[in-house]
């Protein structure tokens, strides 16, 4: 293996404090620190290495003291920080730090220096800092306790072939892990590799004159004949004492499209749940060397959506918890029952490129829009809008494999929807979505997250649903009915036309085109209820068969429709009623009136 140090020179060997004159007027570092091991457990190891860093406060209030990194003498870094935010009056005063002992221990390097020290107010302006400040003296790293769990070394590999059409979709990894202490652990692994593993140090140091040297330390850089693949796994979990396997997968599609063969993996990191490194390695050899054609090779990317399209979702939000104070809790559920609604609408199509934004409906009748949210859908996980025609097996890209293509309905209308399940547990807390995306479109049709908290022996539960009531991605069929009042009329007699949308749609305009024995037809124009219904009183004035036909043109989210044809037939009044045969029973009546009167009077006159 050929090691490399490459030096840079940054600055002047030993203490230094950067500090403005204005800066000073507030507070500053005095370039004073205190150090000291402390072991709780009083097994002569240390938990922590504690840092006092002495502060002159001009002006009292809130501010925050911060050390990173700790550097051995032959200047290697051990990743370890903390920050404390507090109030502090007036005068010289020390902040106490402390710095993880299983940390140090894990380094496998002896800490003689703190890399960088930072004061800073409330408004986080730098007010002091301080680089390589020396430690009382060189602690050696077997001084602290060691990692609750450390890697061996060891893993384990294999191909996974979900779908069962003979190509890998996962390269699986199991990485064996020895606890001492049951706890919570992260376990990452970053990156696989082509090749013999060789690699670059490049360190920072202080130094008094500019001259060459060569130092030998087996971390940082890659070198040599290798190709590097970009593919990552994580995985958060309770370990208990003993030897325990963590399995991590790296997408297979990604190690297809690298068109390399991957022979180790780049590397290892064990973490506490405070996410501090407890042990790495790098360069795992795999069992074998994988060829990069095993794997699945990338589905194609479409999208199915384009500018314009929207869609409306409701949003139901409802959570509880058994700790003693809920009002949190309360408060922010009744910030989120205030939103009616989500409306999502695509701004641009560029490729595989999407910008959409989203606009928030409240009960008040207020709209919020967000900025705009911008990914590449073939690379990363967009939550609205994922590649159209998926199937099962399918991976989302930045996600995971689709479980099912099923069949639901949405704004009113059956749709194919890909489904996913995706669960996570993360140190007390877990977290359950169940998504489904419409597989023509991508669009997300519906989604339900659940989210669980344990604190101090008390659970949280809050759980938020969204989904789809309308779009237009696609129209709901109608049904339009027509029916009249009476088979048979008089003619000049009034009848009832009426009937209903089915989406009891209000406010829509219907029309009636009624068909005359001539031939001829007339169109009226007749608006539909609340409820979806219309009607029409209509006198016809011909006599012989009519018909009556209802039809809307329906609008953006709705396709219209004409109902069936409805006959009626129209027959003549009877003479008496007609004008003629009124005048006639008027004549005739005249006629017998004046006869009477004529024979009256005749009678009186005989007499």
């Amino acid at each position: 293996m050929f090691l490399l140090c490459t030096i840079t020179i940054s600055s002047i060997l030993g203490l230094q404090i950067h500090q403005t004159s204005a800066e000073a007027s507030k507070a500053g570092l005095t370039g004073k620190i205190v150090d000291q091991g402390v072991d709780i457990n009083d097994n002569d190891l240390f938990e922590s290495l504690v840092i006092g860093i002495e502060v002159d406060i001009i002006e009292a209030g809130e501010y925050s003291v911060e050390a990173y990194g700790l550097h051995a003498s032959d200047f290697g870094y051990i990743g370890v920080s903390d920050y404390q935010s507090t109030f502090l009056y007036v005068g010289v005063q020390i902040v106490y730090l402390s710095l993880k002992g299983p940390t140090i221990h894990a380094s496998l390097l002896s800490p003689a220096s703190v890399s960088y020290i930072s004061l800073r107010d409330n408004m986080y302006s730098v007010l002091g800092e301080l680089y390589e400040t020396p430690l009382s003296r060189t602690y050696l790293y077997t001084e602290f306790e060691a990692p609750g769990a450390v890697l061996t070394g060891v893993i384990y590999d294999r191909g996974i072939d979900v779908d069962g059409n003979g190509a890998y979709d996962f390269l699986e990894i199991g990485v064996e892990v020895n606890v001492t202490e049951a706890g919570n652990y992260i376990i990452q692994a970053g990156g696989l590799l082509t090749g013999d593993y060789g690699y670059i140090s490049v360190v920072e140091v202080n130094v008094t004159e500019a001259e060459d040297y060569i130092v030998e330390r087996p971390n940082g850089l890659l070198i040599g004949g290798y190709g590097y693949i970009g593919v990552s796994g994580s995985q958060s979990a309770h370990l208990n004492v003993g030897v325990q396997t963590v399995y991590l997968r790296f997408d297979g599609s990604t190690i297809y499209s690298s068109g390399l063969d991957p022979k180790n993996v780049s590397s290892i990191s064990l973490l506490d749940e405070g996410y501090n490194i407890l042990w790495e390695l790098y360069g795992i050899p795999l069992s074998r060397t994988y060829l990069y054609t095993e794997f699945e090779a990338p589905i194609p990317i479409t999208v199915g959506v384009k500018v314009g399209d929207w869609v409306k979702y409701t949003v139901i939000a409802e959570g509880q918890s058994t700790g003693p104070d809920v009002g949190e809790l309360a408060r922010a559920l009744d910030m989120m029952k205030e939103i009616e609604g989500i409306s999502v609408e695509v701004q641009s199509v560029s490729d595989t490129d999407i910008t959409i934004f989203a606009t928030y409906h409240f009960n008040n009748g207020t709209d919020m829009t967000l900025p705009s949210m911008s990914t590449d859908i073939a690379m990363q996980f967009l939550t609205y809008i994922i590649p159209s025609n998926l199937g099962e097996g399918d991976v989302i890209p930045g996600y995971q494999a689709i479980e099912e293509t099923i069949l639901r309905s949405y704004a009113g209308v059956s749709r194919n929807v890909n489904y996913v399940n995706y669960t996570v547990s993360f140190f007390g807390s877990s977290m359950m979505q169940i998504s489904y995306w419409d597989k023509p479109t991508g669009f997300l049709c519906e989604s339900l997250m659940e989210t669980s908290f344990l604190a101090d022996n008390h659970v949280t539960n809050i759980s938020m649903l969204l989904e789809m009531t309308e779009t237009n991605l696609w129209k709901i069929a109608t049904e339009l009915s027509c029916s009249v009042s009476k088979d048979t009329v008089k003619e000049g007699e009034s009848m009832i036309v009426s009937g209903s949308v089915n989406a009891t749609l209000s406010g829509k305009t219907v029309a009636l085109t009624y068909s005359k024995p001539d031939g001829s037809t007339r169109n009226i124009d007749v608006t539909t209820g609340s409820d979806g219904s219309y009607s029409d009183s209509y006198a016809p004035d011909l006599t012989g068969s009519w018909s009556v036909t209802a039809s809307w043109d329906g609008d953006s989210m709705y396709y219209g429709a004409t109902s069936s044809s409805q006959s009626f037939t129209v027959t003549s009044k009877p003479f008496i009623e007609t004008p003629l045969g009124m005048a006639t029973v008027i004549v005739g009546i005249t006629v017998v009136v004046i006869a009477v009167i004529v024979l009256v009077l005749r009678m009186r006159k005989g007499k």
